[in-house]
């Protein structure tokens, strides 16, 4: 029997002559099968609460709607998640395909042309730094000089949906930059002589200053970054490959050009990818090299080795200076009034 309201429809021969106009065997098997296109966009996810999973089995089933003298024993839910229903022998079995390889091609014609783009646009990105950023391009050229992994995943958002992102070097990035502002704020030509100073918070509120998104963001839009992040997922009216033209029908018949939204990353995610391509270079070639990529980018100020000067008026204690000294075993201080402040 067909499960369905229509008196007419009785069996599945009348359901698929009547509604498909397809002629199927009256007395052929029945074979359990889910409607993939009922695939919903979010899978769910295991979750650590204890009567979750339960509660969402309970569910698929109801939401299956197969009774058990229809669906018996395994083949009630293969796939959770996903409608099931029962198909005719002859309504089971698939056309000859023309040109098998040619169709598979073309089901994964998006997936290639979405690599493409990422490929271009991190040889796009690498000869734009090469340009204008000579420091960062050389040192970005010798680290790609095998793979352009390392580029793709500086440059790739979480929103990017792709199994590597920028967030790990981000995390490093905005650590070394901590220590790349710390050693400026100290070691700076204009700050050095009274920053030491300042209160520790004081200190922190410089530093913060130096770091801030807005600051970051700023290099990052002069510097042209944000023309090469990738923050499109591959999904329907997400992301469409570089130079296509997407075309509808308007309320005429007529086929248009369709409007395609040009969009930007956000302030957040431009200045994501400062930290994280700092935390690339540190990665690969150490800390002065990410200091001078910072210098470059103007995100930090000049720094300045000689620190040979003295305090005006300033009168070392000879007592508390050869006691330290001598505790250290014979260690000479060059600032005596370091000492003082450390004590």
């Amino acid at each position: 029997p067909f499960p369905d309201q229509d008196e007419t429809i009785k069996t599945y021969y009348d359901y698929f002559a009547k509604v498909r106009e397809f002629e199927v065997d009256a007395s052929g098997p029945l074979f359990a099968v889910q409607r993939q296109w009922y695939l919903p966009r979010k899978m769910q996810r295991q979750s650590n609460l204890a009567m979750f999973p339960q509660e969402w089995k309970q569910k698929s089933v109801i939401e299956l709607d197969a009774p058990d003298y229809v669906l018996q024993g395994g083949e009630r839910s293969p796939c959770d998640g996903l409608v099931a229903a029962l198909l005719p022998h002859d309504a089971s079995v698939e056309a000859p395909i023309a040109d098998a390889s040619l169709f598979l091609h073309l089901v994964l014609l998006p997936q290639i042309l979405f690599h493409l783009d990422q490929l271009m646009t991190a040889q796009l990105f690498l000869d734009h730094c090469l340009e204008h950023l000579p420091i960062l391009g050389s040192y970005l050229e010798s680290i790609s000089k095998d793979t352009f992994d390392y580029i793709l995943e500086a440059l790739t958002a979480k929103s990017c949906a792709m199994t590597k992102n920028y967030d790990r070097l981000e995390w490093l990035g905005d650590a070394v930059l901590k220590l790349i502002h710390t050693d400026a704020l100290i070691n700076s030509r204009e700050f050095k002589r009274w920053v030491r100073y300042l209160h520790e918070g004081d200190l922190s509120l410089l530093r913060s200053a130096m770091g801030s998104n807005n600051r970051l963001t700023n290099a990052a839009k002069s510097a042209g970054f944000d023309n090469f992040i990738l923050y499109k997922q591959l999904g329907r009216g997400q992301w469409s490959p570089i130079g296509m033209e997407l075309r509808e029908i308007n309320e005429n018949g007529e086929e248009v050009l369709a409007k395609q939204e040009e969009t930007k990353p956000g302030k957040k995610v431009s200045a994501d990818v400062i930290e994280s391509l700092l935390g690339l270079v540190y990665l690969h070639k150490g800390f002065q090299a990410s200091y001078d990529v910072a210098s470059e980018l103007g995100i930090t100020l000049g720094r300045d080795d000689n620190n040979d000067f003295q305090i005006p008026g300033y009168k070392s204690k000879n007592d508390l200076l050869s006691f330290s000294e001598k505790f250290l075993g014979g260690y000479k201080f060059q600032h005596p009034e370091f000492v003082e402040e450390a004590i």
